[in-house]
């Protein structure tokens, strides 16, 4: 993986912001990439997608990250900083590219989802877009008899154990948050959503990043590409010289 910089990554940002949000991460992805293009990428399971996501992370801001989030107990706001190391999974660990699982009378043959498995979903609902998701992702079902039996006619006992066969088998694109709060003494887990995480940072940087050059245009006359091509550190040290 490579660093971008200023001028790549606004124009990443600029690319997403119309993409729904795999695409957006595909996009940063195979920007980054010096090894994988994008149709490997988006062909990757989710979890390696998601630990190249956290590595991706950790060289734009840094190797830790803060979370704000609402105690379940009390409703106190919460925030937590955890190290990106302690989210990565078994960094070497590859799914199989077949699972097998015998539940409920059905033999079931599967994979884990990839990115090209989300762009394809169509339906507006959670529960259709997750049986579609299934019926990507299910390479095989038999009965007892032999008889082939469809995605949708699976019973939701074999649903579920088809879905902890996905989690357990790809680890990575299930992270959770063990959080506590001071307050109350509550404990939970929370999802944690790289992909979500990541491009709201993005933007807010983006946004940033604009106003920036907005100011030291107008006060230099300087272009665009003259502001990004200055390192964080002499951008800041201009725009202080020209704040009140």
């Amino acid at each position: 993986m490579r660093a971008l910089s200023a001028a790549e990554l606004l124009e990443a940002w600029e690319c997403g912001l119309d993409a729904n949000p795999t695409e957006r991460m595909l996009i940063l992805l195979e920007a980054t990439s010096t090894d994988r293009s994008g149709n490997e990428i988006a062909e990757m399971p989710l979890g390696g997608r998601d630990a190249l996501l956290l590595e991706l992370r950790a060289m734009l801001f840094g190797p830790a990250c803060t979370v704000i989030v609402p105690c379940p107990g009390c409703g106190e706001l919460l925030e937590s900083t955890f190290p990106l190391a302690h989210m990565r999974i078994e960094a070497d660990r590859r799914p199989p590219a077949v699972l097998l699982l015998h539940s409920g009378g059905i033999k079931v043959a599967f994979r884990v989802p990839s990115s090209s498995d989300l762009l394809a979903l169509t339906g507006a609902g959670i529960e259709p877009a997750s049986r579609q998701l299934l019926a990507r992702c299910i390479v095989d079902a038999r009965g007892e008899d032999g008889a082939a039996v469809g995605s949708e006619d699976l019973p939701d006992a074999v649903v579920a154990a088809v879905a902890d066969g996905m989690s357990a088998a790809d680890p990575q694109a299930d992270m959770e948050l063990a959080l506590a709060c001071q307050s109350c003494g509550a404990t939970w887990s929370a999802p944690f959503d790289i992909a979500g995480f990541l491009w709201a940072e993005i933007h807010a940087w983006a946004q940033q990043l604009l106003r920036d050059v907005h100011l030291l245009a107008s006060a230099y006359g300087w272009r665009e590409a003259d502001v990004l091509a200055l390192s964080p550190v002499r951008r800041n040290l201009y725009l202080e010289l020209i704040r009140p």
